[in-house]
């Protein structure tokens, strides 16, 4: 379901891809800044665009009550929080938790200051992760075949594509996200808020907010090496922080 906001005087702050549940997790890090940081922010909605959670070749219910405290936390915001699903906890938006109130939605329109904005996950702009069904179906399967996915995911590339390859050393970019940015800057009218590649980028067009892991999971995008980071929108400017 996708909510409309209309506040020009919405401040809002962003996150994406903590995938929590992964090897790559830094659970605790997540939880210091959503306890003791944001509410210094002092904003009006958080959005947690996607792949907050990780359950591709994990156990869903062992998960969540691993991140009882996190979720907790969470749902006591009510609805200042933004719950977005992305392609590795998918299965969030048609799929409750027991005994909260969370619910994650496809995207979320806003204005802040003279600016229109849409917060996504990205996953819908990348042809190899958009279908939602599938996306659903990987957040139940078992760590095989997962694996066997991310190999289907290199042969895809490498023949979809062409060999994934960095590109300069300035933008250290590949043809893959070379490509998802050029459809997030197409198919939007608004300026977007997106994560998906585990790199943070301000445009013109979108910032991406980046990631809260040690690594990318799965290698897909070259150039996910910056740390911590989320995204503070403040009357239309907008600002990527580190944490």
């Amino acid at each position: 379901m996708t909510h409309i906001k209309s506040d020009s005087t919405m401040r809002v702050a962003a996150i994406s891809d903590a995938h929590i549940g992964s090897d790559e997790a830094q659970k605790s890090r997540v939880l210091d800044f959503v306890q003791n940081e944001l509410p210094q922010l002092s904003v009006d909605k958080f959005i947690m665009a996607g792949d907050i959670f990780d359950f591709w070749g994990t156990d869903i219910d062992t998960v969540l009550s691993n991140n009882s405290e996190l979720l907790h936390t969470m749902d006591e915001m009510g609805d200042k929080l933004v719950l977005l699903g992305g392609n590795h906890d998918w299965i969030l938006t048609d799929t409750s938790i027991s005994g909260l109130s969370l619910e994650a939605q496809n995207d979320y329109h806003f204005q802040s200051g003279d600016r229109n904005f849409r917060a996504i996950h990205g996953q819908q702009f990348d042809p190899i992760c958009l279908s939602a069904r599938r996306n659903k179906r990987l957040c139940l399967a078992n760590s095989n075949r997962v694996t066997k996915l991310y190999n289907f995911y290199d042969d895809f590339s490498s023949g979809t594509y062409g060999k994934l390859k960095e590109m300069t050393p300035d933008t250290k970019y590949n043809d893959r996200l070379y490509r998802v940015e050029n459809r997030v800057r197409k198919g939007n009218s608004e300026y977007v808020m997106w994560g998906h590649s585990h790199v943070s980028k301000i445009t013109d067009d979108f910032v991406n907010l980046g990631s809260w892991t040690e690594a990318s999971p799965g290698g897909a995008f070259i150039g996910s090496e910056e740390g911590d980071m989320y995204t503070v929108i403040d009357d239309g400017k907008v600002e990527l922080r580190e944490y």
